[in-house]
């Protein structure tokens, strides 16, 4: 026979059935504000993101002061080589310098790089504290009595309040202000470090329900969002699960392969940081020294200088041209560009014309202030090296005519075969024992040639500091009368 189940029975095994599910799963409280600890590291990667735009105009900046810096270390090292005596020293100093030059102009090549690179990080970090910043302001707007959406955790207390204070609400970075590193534990070099995944109801408080209006679903017209969906905000920085509670997807590992178009803002990001940070493609040393130190680790350096031994020395063994070339970068650069420093001390204190002073003054090489100076500085030693090089030039040419006038008197009186002839001829004498043509030149006139000679050279004096030629002679060659006429 069937035992009957009596209605009260039924009530308890239901209500047993209840409490068990129950136990397995506790119920949800709805409208609960969201931890402290959900939404402040939010707001700190809006900080810290917020400083990508002066970070990357602090990096273009020291792009171009590393450039400007470079050309002058070039020009430095140039006006050095030419105070310098030949020998190993200037064949080290020559390729340094135009290294140099060449590290100057591959970073002015290298600058738009960075620039599309600033602009891009700009573009997406921004966005996405503009997505921060717009959710932010959408739960600050819940704030009522006794309403509100962010708070703590802990007291259940309301932290909109906080919102400034942990990075939100904020103004973009002075971009004339390098805003330093990043906070690395926001943004390390994994991803987003402060934002681990949040999930079930780890991120909402618990005890305060009914604060936060906006995390409630229901049916149409009930609720702020429908019962089945989930809603993502600031850009799947917060997740309104269908359970009235806020999750987060983790953003700590952000720095595998990135697909611009298929990946999330958030991944997009990050590289973008981090690459404003990480991008060498430029040199950014400022300092004249240091950066001279840093091309002189560049296996350009290495060529400039083979290349200029193999000038110098065209029948040098490749072996021998390469022993050559490491003895040099050891000994005046340094393995590590350790002897930089001895090189750069020695050249700021080396003397060099002061082509801005009004008298005629040096100065050291070290504090010529500026590009401009510095290349009218080597264009006054170019020109005087030319000036000398062309009064050498004319020196040669008078002795070589001096020489002429004297030989072809020697062929005029060489022509002569008759004795008498020859003495009665001015300059010419007749010589019996002399083998071969015996009217020759005197000696009274071979020495006086010479002294004309001698006395032309003086007449071509060489420019001193100032460079100027005094040309007193030359366009008369070995008239001494006409010349002693001019200068009298």
């Amino acid at each position: 026979m069937k035992k009957k189940v009596s209605f009260v029975s039924e009530k308890l095994v239901a209500a047993g059935l209840v409490m068990l599910l129950l136990g397995q799963q506790p119920a949800v409280p709805t409208g609960e504000a969201m931890k402290k600890t959900t939404l402040a590291p939010v707001c700190n990667l809006a900080r810290e993101i917020r400083k990508i735009p002066a970070k990357a105009s602090t990096k273009l900046s020291r792009i171009e002061a590393a450039t400007a810096a470079l050309k002058k270390a070039a020009l430095r090292l140039q006006l050095y080589a030419r105070q310098t005596q030949p020998g190993d020293k200037i064949i080290s100093i020559t390729p340094l310098a135009q290294a140099t030059l060449e590290a100057a102009e591959a970073n002015e090549q290298a600058y738009q790089q960075p620039v599309s690179k600033a602009l891009q990080a700009t573009a997406t970090t921004q966005e996405l504290v503009g997505g921060i910043e717009a959710t932010m302001q959408l739960f600050k707007s819940t704030k009522g009595t006794p309403a509100y959406c962010l708070g703590d955790g802990a007291s259940q207390t309301d932290k909109t309040g906080d919102l400034k204070k942990e990075g939100g609400e904020a103004r973009p970075e002075d971009l004339t202000t390098d805003p330093g590193e990043y906070d690395n534990k926001v943004i390390n070099s994994n991803g987003f470090q402060g934002l681990p995944q949040i999930s079930w109801n780890s991120g909402m408080d618990t005890s305060d329900s009914d604060k936060c209006g906006l995390v409630k679903h229901g049916v149409a017209g009930t609720g702020a969002f429908l019962s089945d969906s989930t809603v993502s905000l600031g850009y799947d920085l917060f997740k309104l699960a269908a359970s009235n509670q806020i999750h987060r997807d983790s953003h700590q590992t952000l720095n595998t392969a990135l697909d611009r178009q298929t990946d999330k803002l958030t991944k997009i990001a990050y590289q973008d940081a981090k690459e404003i940070e990480a991008d060498t493609t430029a040199i950014t040393e400022t300092d004249e020294e240091k950066a001279v130190t840093e091309v002189s680790k560049q296996l350009t350096l290495t060529q400039r200088l083979k290349d200029l031994l193999k000038l110098n020395q065209p029948t040098i063994s490749d072996t021998d041209l390469t022993k050559k070339v490491d003895d040099l970068q050891t000994q005046h650069y340094g393995k590590t560009g350790e002897n930089i420093k001895q090189l750069w001390s020695e050249l700021k204190v080396q003397k060099a014309r002061d082509v801005k002073a009004k008298t005629e003054t040096d100065k050291d090489i070290g504090i010529i202030p500026d590009e401009e100076t510095l290349r009218l500085t080597l264009a006054f030693y170019d020109l005087r090296s030319q000036t000398q090089l062309q009064e050498l030039t004319d020196k040669t040419t008078v002795a070589k005519a001096v020489c002429e006038e004297t030989e072809k008197t020697e062929e005029t009186c060489n022509a002569i075969e008759e004795q008498e002839k020859c003495d009665n001829t001015p300059r010419c004498h007749y010589n019996k024992t002399k083998e071969g043509k015996k009217c020759t030149l005197t000696k009274e006139a071979k020495e006086n040639a010479e002294k004309a000679a001698e006395k032309e050279a003086e007449n071509l004096e060489i420019g001193g500091k100032d460079g100027k030629t005094k040309d007193k002679c030359t366009k008369h060659r070995t008239d001494k009368t006409k010349c002693d006429e001019d200068n009298s």
